[in-house]
């Protein structure tokens, strides 16, 4: 947590980081190669000038919450996807980002109606991925962009 407070005092970095660092704060508990750990050892001192190495244990604190999404303090990966997951904001940043890969370009003011309706058969469908997919791949807009 504090490491990652460094980053929110310079200006160049804090506008990105104060989106993304809270998230990854929910993933605290998982060590480089993935192993779970209640707590985080950190050493100082010793290297080349001989000091003495030192050892504290500290608690993770991994509560954190995502900006622009009320009531989104999660604790855990498992929370934090329950979130994303019930958020209307990232469902339908799901599809915009499913239509600018699938087409290419970002959207325009003319393609609203058409994400618009990708969002409502993905939603329809209970939220299934896959379904997103179909959705994009069989809509008219698609369908006439390949024929090209």
């Amino acid at each position: 947590r504090q490491r990652l407070a460094a980053h929110l005092n310079s200006e160049s970095c804090a506008a990105c980081h104060r989106l993304s660092d809270p998230i990854g704060l929910g993933f605290e508990q998982y060590n480089a190669i993935g192993a779970f750990e209640e707590k985080m050892l950190v050493r100082a001192g010793g290297g080349r000038r001989g000091g003495t190495e030192s050892e504290v244990t500290l608690e993770l604190d991994t509560t954190a919450h995502i900006q622009g999404i009320e009531d989104s303090t999660f604790r855990t990966p498992r929370e934090l996807g329950k979130i994303l997951a019930e958020s209307k904001t990232c469902q339908k940043c799901v599809v915009k980002q499913m239509f600018r890969y699938a087409f290419g370009r970002e959207e325009t003011e003319a393609d609203l109606p058409v994400i618009e309706a990708l969002f409502t058969k993905f939603r329809d469908s209970g939220f299934r991925f896959r379904e997103l997919l179909v959705a994009v791949v069989t809509s008219d807009l698609f369908l006439q962009q390949t024929a090209r």
